[in-house]
């Protein structure tokens, strides 16, 4: 059962969906537990309601389900967990293990490597003072925790949530005040289980993640690996460590600097830090993530050892100058200098376009637009016009060649599907029998098995090489492997680099769509409409952005293929930012399922984009040309639903129009060269000449 509780708290109830929420209920349910250890856990969700957990729990029955505790073991294993009896064993703050680790890139040296003792000669209050003072605003609540009760299996785990309601200047203030004496304010503690902190700012009103009011910090820490080594490691990658403690028994905790806006960004961040310490091999422990866990207190004794400060402030100055350091080549990686009259004698052959005016071999490009601009259908549009050389949107001449697929949106059957219905709509066989070219496109469908496009970039590589041919690999979406936060222009730079590796080692085009910002779009550059830093739509040397275009000037007319405008039609402006052509001049396209239709009749050149200041002047402030337009228009069709041989009074003009006399005249009188008037009467020029050759006034 102890184990079963370790297991579950390594979860993060933020990172299951509802299905995998309810499967965790289901398994403490079969393995007896009572339903506080669900609603207790759940508590750590931003989405949690009290009774959700009763009402659910009173619907599970034990019955021999495959829901058993091994679902709860199985998720923790995915997330880092380690059962206790695979643990290494405690060692003790003056040990020392000399050992190469096999994970750490770097010259062996016989001697051993000495841990930061840079409060060494402070007490426990004052180590607390420094530790409040570096991780801390003076007016900024802080938890702690001393109270502790022992498992069945001997650890020692905090009772309750401890005590929040003191700001660091209230504790400092009492710290300054009992030097000697750590328990004059933060209480006594068990002297064999210690004591606990937490490194992130709460309101003061709960310690969930909800209550955080700041995101600087998270937590690093391995029990599978030698205090030195982890030493070592936390050098050596220069982590950015606001403070460094150890824990009195075999780890060092580090306060590592996130600098987060917000808990999206954190969580982004936080992840990119485990994965940077997985993928070098440093097996670190996974239940830290959340913005409000629990660190080790400097100054309190554990087991006869003191949770030491060690340092503070070691390594990069924050999360930036860090996560920019980790991305340096060895200057041997580099390409050579050359001079520009050698390339002036011996060019290099520029890669031939791909689609003709937008794309070269070997290039990237980005379609850019909002939900339901059909970006997924325009790349597979794409697609089958690189396999048959066809005309991609009507428009762009494609160089028939292979291309890769790869797919993390939509599930393998309804990708097929789309690609056929698009292959009949352009007209082309869908018999492979009868159309060898549909072999050349390879599709690789991935839903369900997305990963970050630092891990997923090789994998792609190996699949590209094995296809001979392949000349464009499109990724559909990027949301599903985007790494780093995506507002970050560091992160950004990072990400972006995976499809420069993916192009260098392929020798293939990467082409990919990314999603318009919130909110209009009508008055942005198409460069600025796509969400993120900026660096998403700099970076490619093609941006295709897709804006709609805003139709209620044409609702009620019929237009291209025989339809009224309504809520399903849709129509595009597609325009281009290229680097290695002109820009073309914008193209105007009508959503028509399943492929993106020219609009060869002008019927949308008139037309703004949705969000442009100047469609509402078009709809609402028509100017006085415009006005007298519409006027003699009224006016007419009124005037021909009239007896009007012999002319027609204003009174009968207004009468069938709903206008008063008054507004009747003014209007006519605002356009004498369309009507005239005569013996109280008005006609149109036509029937006033026809009526005075009626009468012998000419004559």
């Amino acid at each position: 059962m102890n184990d079963l509780k370790e297991a579950l708290y390594s979860i993060d109830p933020k990172s299951l969906n509802y299905e995998q929420w309810v499967e965790v209920g289901m398994a403490l349910h079969q393995a007896g537990c009572r339903c506080d250890l669900w609603d207790e856990w759940s508590k750590n969700d931003s989405r949690y309601r009290p009774r959700d957990c009763a009402n659910k729990w009173r619907t599970f029955k034990n019955n021999g389900s495959v829901v058993t505790e091994k679902s709860v073991f199985k998720m923790a294993r995915e997330r880092g967990w380690i059962p206790s009896e695979y643990k290494g064993h405690e060692i003790g703050f003056d040990d020392y293990i000399e050992a190469d680790e096999p994970y750490m890139p770097q010259k062996k040296d016989e001697a051993k490597t000495t841990l930061p003792d840079d409060y060494s000669g402070l007490t426990g209050a004052q180590q607390l003072k420094v530790y409040l003072e570096t991780l801390f605003k003076p007016d900024e609540h802080v938890g702690i925790v001393t109270e502790s009760f022992q498992r069945e299996d001997g650890k020692w785990t905090p009772a309750n949530r401890g005590d929040y309601s003191r700001t660091a200047g209230k504790l400092i203030k009492s710290l300054e005040k009992y030097p000697d004496d750590l328990g004059a304010t933060t209480g006594d503690w068990n002297q064999e289980a210690g004591a606990w902190i937490r490194f992130n700012p709460c309101d003061g009103q709960g310690v969930r993640d909800v209550n955080a009011t700041a995101y600087r910090f998270t937590l690093i820490e391995s029990d599978e690996v030698s205090i030195e080594a982890q030493y070592k490691a936390y050098v050596e990658w220069n982590l950015p460590i606001a403070a460094l403690v150890f824990s009195g028994t075999k780890s060092l905790h580090a306060i590592v600097k996130i600098d987060a806006q917000n808990e999206n960004e954190y969580a982004q961040r936080v992840s990119f830090l485990y994965n940077f310490l997985e993928n070098h091999g440093f097996s670190v422990d996974t239940q830290n993530k959340n913005v409000m866990r629990l660190s080790r207190l400097p100054g309190a004794t554990r087991n006869s050892n003191t949770q030491k400060l060690l340092a503070t402030n070691i390594g990069a100055e924050n999360w930036s100058v860090w996560r920019n350091s980790i991305e340096e080549i060895p200057e041997e990686k580099l390409p050579p200098i050359t001079s520009l009259a050698e390339k002036f004698l011996n060019p290099d052959p520029l890669p031939e376009p791909l689609i003709e005016e937008v794309l070269r071999e070997g290039h990237k490009m980005i379609i850019s637009g909002p939900s339901k601009a059909g970006k997924s259908f325009a790349l597979m549009e794409l697609c089958v016009c690189l396999a048959e050389g066809g005309k991609w949107l009507g428009r762009f001449q494609c160089k028939q060649c292979k291309v890769l697929y790869v797919n993390l949106e939509i599930d393998a059957p309804s990708a097929n599907q789309r690609f056929r219905k698009i292959y009949e709509t352009l007209g082309y066989s869908t018999d492979p029998a009868k159309n060898p070219n549909i072999s050349n496109i390879i599709t690789w469908n991935l839903r369900g098995h997305a990963l970050p496009l630092d891990k997923l970039s090789k994998p792609i590589i190996n699949q590209a090489s094995m296809v001979n041919g392949i000349k464009a690999i499109v990724i559909d979406p990027i949301y599903k492997v985007i790494t780093g936060d995506e507002n970050s222009a560091a992160d950004m730079s990072a990400f972006c680099n995976y499809f420069d590796q993916i192009g260098a080692q392929t020798g293939a085009c990467t082409i990919y769509c990314h999603h318009h910002s919130k909110g209009a779009q009508g008055s942005k550059k198409s460069i600025d409409r796509a969400s993120g830093s900026g660096v998403l739509t700099r970076d490619p040397d093609a941006i295709l952005d897709f804006s709609e275009i805003d139709l209620t000037q044409l609702e009620g007319k019929e237009i291209a293929w025989g339809a009224e405008i309504d809520e399903d039609r849709s129509a595009w402006r597609v325009t281009g930012s290229l680097r290695e052509f002109r820009s073309f001049k914008p193209l105007n396209v009508w959503f028509d399922y399943p492929i993106h239709r020219v609009d060869t009749k002008g019927e949308l050149d008139a037309c703004f984009l949705e969000g442009d200041a100047r469609s509402n002047l078009k709809q609402f402030q028509k100017s006085p040309e415009q006005r007298r337009a519409d006027y003699k228009e009224e006016l007419r069709e009124a005037y021909y639903e009239l007896e009007h041989e012999n002319g027609v009074s204003a009174s009968a003009l207004a009468e069938i129009m709903g206008k008063s006399r008054n507004t009747v005249l003014k209007w006519l009188r605002e356009l004498p060269k369309n009507f005239k008037n005569y013996d109280g009467k008005w006609f149109t020029l036509e029937d006033y000449t026809r009526y005075l050759q009626d009468t012998g006034a000419l004559d």
